[in-house]
């Protein structure tokens, strides 16, 4: 059996060797608070440890994980998660039942203050309070209507007459677009055939062939060739005359 030292009232209670201190203290009626019933998840029955702490288990990876790897500065365990090897001293100032009990009670009653107590009313006052929300939402529909759309509406307020009837556009089917646009080709390329048709019958001079532009330059070459003969004839006429004389 090991000694456990109570500061501040220095009671002395003997404990098992594998039982925590808060299940030790339960049994001995001594008041130490917990919320999670010693699994380690609440950190509400923290003890300090005023000597033998090389007596203590050490730490689980639990322990740990809430409180820290802290101890050599606070030294400040787990009640439900430590258990004895020797002669231990801690202190449970902290867990004064009566001051836990006192702040729980000023907190509950904190908490009802700021409740917000409902209201009855008598079916006058609630007949009265739903025609002023009924005139808030007339107001507001009558402003809605005068902006919505406020540029189809004329100065009077009157909706604009519009061509068309006010009817809604048809909507726009795009099933067979590409055959309408094949189509429409071909009959551009029609048009342009015709056109080029109309052309050539319109223009009155025809192409000139390679036979008859052949033809022209040999009746010229002729021609050049007759001068010459008929130059160089009078010139000879010319000079029996001379002679003569």
């Amino acid at each position: 059996m090991k000694k456990l030292t109570l500061r501040p009232n220095g009671q002395v209670i003997e404990i098992e060797e594998g039982k925590n201190i808060l299940q030790a203290c339960r049994e001995n009626d001594i008041f130490l608070k917990s919320s999670c019933g010693g699994h380690a998840t609440c950190s509400d029955c923290v003890i300090k440890v005023v000597s033998g702490e090389d007596n203590l288990s050490p730490a689980p990876f639990n322990e740990l994980k809430l409180m820290g790897n802290v101890f050599h500065i606070t030294k400040e365990r787990l009640a439900c998660q430590t258990c004895l090897t020797g002669d231990v001293t801690i202190d449970i100032s902290n867990h004064d039942k009566d001051a836990i009990e006192s702040k729980m009670k000023s907190k509950n009653n904190s908490f009802q203050k700021s409740k917000v107590s409902t209201k009855v009313r008598k079916p006058d006052e609630i007949q009265e309070k739903y025609q002023e929300r009924e005139k808030i939402r007339q107001e507001k529909k009558v402003n809605q209507e005068t902006w919505q759309k406020h540029w189809e509406k004329d100065q009077a307020g009157n909706p604009k007459k519009k061509l068309d009837g006010n009817r809604r556009p048809k909507l726009f089917s795009t099933d067979g677009l590409e055959n309408m646009v094949n189509q429409g080709e071909k009959d551009q390329r029609k048009d342009y055939k015709k056109d080029y048709k109309r052309d050539q019958k319109s223009d009155e001079r025809q192409p000139v062939s390679k036979k008859d532009s052949s033809q022209d330059l040999k009746s010229d070459n002729v021609q050049t060739k007759y001068a010459s003969d008929e130059s160089v004839e009078t010139n000879k006429e010319f000079k029996s005359f001379r002679n003569k004389k």
